[in-house]
């Protein structure tokens, strides 16, 4: 009896979720339907919200050294459009956290025209060497998923035509406004020094230029955008600056048992190692000044010895 009132009360309290689920959607519906946006407005309040100053301007755009240099639109500039653009609902989560990967998923939907984006992304939490990060580094690969997925969402359900226009108006402000092209070289590296640590010449390696003076504008603003990137954590500066030498052929282990039988891999390969160090020792031609132990030994002493 205990049971079937449990198992009632639990069904009950399903329905009661999704019933109050159901009429704040249908309320928020009704008001988008009430209130619709007009995008023209709209538009002015995205460019007014990126141009309020250089450094709001410069956060649209972000820049990853990943495959020769990845550019786009950041999760600044989504924050910026999505709450000017309005009757939105928005919400992320992290589905799952296993042992070598993160799975973000971020829904935006736009009540006034009734569409949805649902998008997921995936990071890795294991090295090269298939070894975990730790947890706080787990943490923040978390939240930088979670940021990644709701960018992607926003600029799923907000035309790209609309999206584009922002930006572009972001980079003629910051056009408009630029220092010469000197200033601006010798802010950029004084920036990147004091604040992030970059000496000048890993920022020359960089960007390919023997000295400063031969940076030009575009590098500024290469420099402006991977800030940016490393700011909002889709990029390090050891991942932008300090990139490994050699990343394994293979790349890192792709699910659990990958990891399991790399780790497995790397332990048999450390043993191999030092049977065959112990067998290279054992096989070494003998000197005078180091023979074997038993090397001044009378020949019937040594047989002797042998056959014991």
């Amino acid at each position: 009896m205990a049971n079937q009132n449990e198992e009632g009360l639990m069904v009950r309290g399903d329905n009661a979720l999704a019933e109050i689920h159901h009429v704040e959607l249908d309320t928020q519906i009704t008001t988008a339907k009430a209130f619709p946006r007009d995008v023209a407005l709209v538009l002015e309040e995205c460019k007014a919200m990126a141009t309020m100053s250089k450094e709001a301007a410069q956060s649209c755009q972000y820049n990853l050294p990943r495959a020769g240099g990845i550019k786009g639109d950041s999760i600044r500039l989504a924050e910026i459009v999505a709450s000017a653009w309005g009757n939105l609902r928005v919400a992320s989560r992290i589905l799952e956290t296993t042992a070598i990967e993160v799975v973000a998923q971020s829904v935006v939907m736009d009540t006034e025209k009734n569409y949805m984006e649902s998008k997921e992304v995936r990071r890795s939490i294991v090295d090269k060497n298939g070894r975990r990060f730790q947890d706080h580094v787990v943490v923040s690969t978390e939240q930088a998923a979670m940021s990644i997925a709701k960018r992607n969402a926003v600029f799923g359900v907000i035309p790209k035509s609309f999206v584009q226009e922002v930006a572009e108006h972001a980079k003629t402000f910051l056009l408009d406004g630029a220092k010469t092209v000197e200033e601006r070289r010798v802010a950029a590296v004084e920036y990147l020094d004091k604040e992030l640590g970059v000496g000048e010449e890993l920022i020359l390696k960089y960007v390919k230029r023997q000295s400063v003076d031969d940076m030009s504008m575009d590098d500024c603003d290469l420099l402006v955008s991977v800030v940016t990137s490393i700011k909002s954590k889709q990029a390090t500066v050891q991942s932008v600056f300090y990139p490994e030498k050699e990343e394994p052929k293979d790349g890192p282990p792709k699910t659990e048992v990958d990891l399991e039988k790399k780790l497995a891999g790397d332990k048999a390969k450390k043993g191999t190692k030092k049977q065959k160090a112990a067998d290279a020792k054992a096989n070494e031609p003998y000197s005078d000044e180091h023979p074997p132990a038993n090397a001044d030994a009378p020949k019937g002493k040594q047989g002797e010895l042998g056959d014991g």
